[in-house]
């Protein structure tokens, strides 16, 4: 997939990312797509600014370590084990978050794994598919 894709699919995720993790801290499901709207408006810039930034960087990052159109393009970082890895990790995250939602680092992780999964997903999704 081209770059814009990915960038294009790392930040819907992250969006999807931050509606999870919001009904999570809040513990209650948006009934109406005004109060999904206000989720994202009540944001803190800071870490909608790292929701942006870290996601895009997450979802381009694989085609960067593997670049595409060599011999080297979808393996290590296009594989399979990685994305289950990955996944782990975003769990991890995932429940340090709910434990300290004020923590910077951990939103930077929580997005840049947001974003590497976009991209694993999205590439899985191709003939070409996955490596491993």
């Amino acid at each position: 997939m081209k770059r814009n894709t990915h960038v294009t699919g790392s930040i819907i995720f992250a969006i999807i990312g931050t509606i999870i993790i919001k009904v999570l801290l809040l513990g209650s499901i948006p009934d109406n797509i005004l109060n999904l709207v206000k989720l994202f408006l009540n944001m803190r810039v800071d870490i909608f600014l790292i929701m942006i930034g870290f996601s895009i960087l997450g979802g381009i990052i694989p085609d960067i370590l593997d670049p595409p159109f060599t011999k080297r393009h979808r393996r290590y970082a296009h594989s399979k084990i990685l994305l289950l890895i990955l996944v782990i990790f975003l769990i991890i995250t995932l429940i340090l978050l709910i434990l300290n939602s004020s923590n910077l680092i951990m939103w930077s992780t929580y997005y840049f794994l947001i974003g590497y999964i976009s991209h694993l997903s999205l590439d899985s999704l191709t003939p070409a598919g996955l490596w491993g």
